[in-house]
């Protein structure tokens, strides 16, 4: 008699778990709306990026990690890092701050790119490499290869 009512119960939270699952929807990421300037020290750069986001899913979402190389302009600046977990709530549809960290590939052609881009009204950013979110029970890889106009 135990035994048929685990199944029951085994079937029962395994249906409750990918119907929890498929309810996750996928977040939608707009343009840079500000970036900020936080910290320079040695060859890491700390910013605070300023995103539309929106997240229709009744799950908040986690970004446990980033790892991307940046590019401005063609010009290969380094790799940009999550320094701290990003939770992005659920049902949100609203401006969201992203703390990164990009450390420069080479520190004295880095930051004097990082200087021209900060005098630019237009300039073109390239992020490629992955991105590791959760949302509730469900962890998600995600390849990213973008390419977009940043205006000031």
């Amino acid at each position: 008699m135990s035994k048929p009512i685990n199944q029951i119960i085994s079937i029962l939270l395994l249906t409750i778990l990918i119907s929890g699952c498929s309810s996750v929807k996928e977040i939608q990421i707009g343009d840079i709306k500000d970036v900020r300037l936080k910290s320079i020290e040695n060859n890491l750069v700390g910013l605070e990026l300023d995103l539309a986001v929106t997240n229709p899913g009744n799950f908040k979402i986690n970004i446990m990690d980033m790892d991307f190389d940046i590019s401005a302009n063609g010009k290969h600046l380094g790799k940009m890092t999550n320094p701290e977990k990003i939770v992005i709530p659920s049902k949100f549809d609203n401006i969201q701050t992203f703390p990164v960290k990009i450390e420069l590939s080479n520190f004295l052609s880095g930051a004097l790119s990082m200087y021209r881009l900060r005098n630019m009204k237009n300039f073109e950013i390239q992020i490629t490499g992955k991105v590791k979110a959760r949302s509730f029970l469900y962890i998600k890889t995600i390849k990213v290869d973008e390419k977009n106009k940043v205006s000031w």
